[in-house]
């Protein structure tokens, strides 16, 4: 699992929604909470998301192979 820290995380969120791949919504109550979800812009990505995803595990033995020379 990778832990971030909090201010990166939300510098990251803010980027994505800044380039209209997620959208915030912020909900008034206590504790407050605030939900992101993905914009259409984002899931017209996931295919390519998928396929970088595909790439990833058809070299992964490459790269630990590689790793551990």
């Amino acid at each position: 699992m990778i832990i971030l820290p909090s201010t990166m995380l939300m510098s990251t969120l803010r980027e994505l929604e800044g380039y209209g791949l997620i959208k915030r919504e912020q909900f008034n109550e206590i504790p407050p909470h605030v939900e992101y979800s993905f914009t259409e812009k984002n899931r017209d990505l996931m295919p390519v998301f998928y396929e970088m995803m595909n790439w990833g595990f058809k070299y992964e033995a490459d790269n630990e192979n590689m790793m551990q020379e």
